[in-house]
């Protein structure tokens, strides 16, 4: 059984659906100080961490 629902099934984030195309982040400053310094970690150090079991 996963963490979260649904974290036993494969699941592609938006980064990673991407794949080196846009991703439209918009009305940011709404979010949470801490989930905005999260996101600016993954933009400036270009990394993700998947969570749960990897789409095949």
């Amino acid at each position: 059984m996963g963490s979260f629902t649904g974290a036993d099934r494969a699941h592609v984030g938006c980064f990673e659906a991407a794949r080196g195309g846009t991703v439209l982040l918009d009305e940011i400053h709404n979010l949470p100080r801490v989930t905005q310094a999260k996101l600016l970690r993954v933009l400036q150090e270009k990394q993700i961490r998947s969570v749960g079991p990897r789409p095949r």
